[in-house]
């Protein structure tokens, strides 16, 4: 599983992806998310690699009010 994280950081991470360029296969019988953000966006990922979280735990957080400050 590594090899394949690995893998696709070498050919998405810091790359610029169009609005429903296939970027990827999940083939892991289970109801996989992907969420792509722009740089931008300010969002600041929480979760741990390897932690099981429960549903509707909270993954990740964006400060709104950085991106609207001028």
């Amino acid at each position: 599983m590594a090899l394949i994280n690995e893998k696709v950081r070498q050919e998405v991470v810091g790359k610029t992806v169009s609005k429903g360029e296939m970027i990827s296969t999940f083939l892991f019988g289970g109801s996989d998310i992907v969420m792509v953000f722009e740089r931008q966006s300010n969002v600041n990922i929480t979760a741990t690699v390897g932690v099981h979280y429960p549903v509707r735990s909270q993954y990740a957080y964006s400060n709104i009010a950085k991106l609207l400050s001028f």
